[in-house]
């Protein structure tokens, strides 16, 4: 509170959180309890976990695919009752955050004139920063020099009306109204965090739609989500490459 941030990111409906990192769950018990806010055990044997592993948007590797499966059978055979779920609308999600990240269109890009930021972040601030009547021709030269997904993020980023605005937040409560329903009575769900295993440091610039085509739904609608290292890539045995899904964002 009373920092510089909370004046530039008022216009952001929903904040990023941080979260302790830790090399196990008695770890993580003992940092959330030193932050006040103690969790408790749970009956393993009485969850029931959702799984899937792919997005229908962007397909995940072979290795990530197979982790999934063995952490939901790992999961099954302690007791869970384990299920395979359909994908949330990942197209959707990315259309929400994305136009709730620019809504403001070129004032987060003026405010932090001359800062040192996360190129990534940088990159969008200037997408944003473009006069909307300017982005369907701009969008169109992206896609005809085959660089799709720009184009596609062009048109979800655009400066608001307020009256747009409260229509965007509409669509929102729609949103999670959807993944509710979807969610039913499952206590949580597992998927991968990325379509990769691992990408060398640096390197989340060139892929950054994939990687966050995953975490994007629950990072839309601030529901509690963590990463879990559960097995090794096989290189030799599992060298395929994600591809984009020909949808609508490819």
């Amino acid at each position: 509170r009373g920092t510089a941030d909370e004046g530039l990111f008022q216009s952001v409906k929903f904040q990023d959180a941080a979260g302790p990192l830790a090399r196990s769950v008695e770890d993580l018990r003992l940092a959330m309890a030193a932050l006040g806010s103690r969790v408790e055990g749970v009956a393993v044997e009485n969850l029931r976990i959702g799984f899937y592993d792919d997005n229908r948007m962007f397909s995940a590797s072979a290795a990530i695919r197979r982790s999934i499966r063995e952490a939901a059978n790992a999961l099954d055979g302690m007791g869970c009752s384990v299920e395979e779920c359909p994908p949330p609308d990942t197209q959707d999600a990315l259309r929400l955050f994305y136009n709730f990240m620019t809504v403001a269109g070129g004032h987060f890009k003026a405010a932090l004139q001359g800062s040192t930021g996360d190129p990534r972040v940088m990159e969008l601030l200037q997408l944003a920063a473009l006069p909307n009547f300017l982005r369907p021709l701009v969008a169109g030269l992206y896609g005809f020099r085959g660089q799709n997904h720009v184009a596609q993020v062009l048109r979800w980023t655009r400066r608001m009306t307020e009256g747009e605005l409260a229509a965007l937040e509409v669509e929102w409560d729609t949103f999670r109204s959807r993944m509710l329903a979807r969610l039913g009575k499952l206590d949580a769900i597992i998927c991968p965090t990325s379509p990769f295993p691992a990408i060398p440091p640096g390197a989340s610039k060139d892929v950054d739609l994939a990687t966050f085509s995953y975490p994007a739904p629950f990072h839309i609608l601030a529901w509690p989500a963590g990463s879990v290292a559960v097995s090794r890539a096989q290189p030799a045995a599992e060298s395929s490459t994600p591809h984009p899904r020909h949808t609508g964002a490819a």
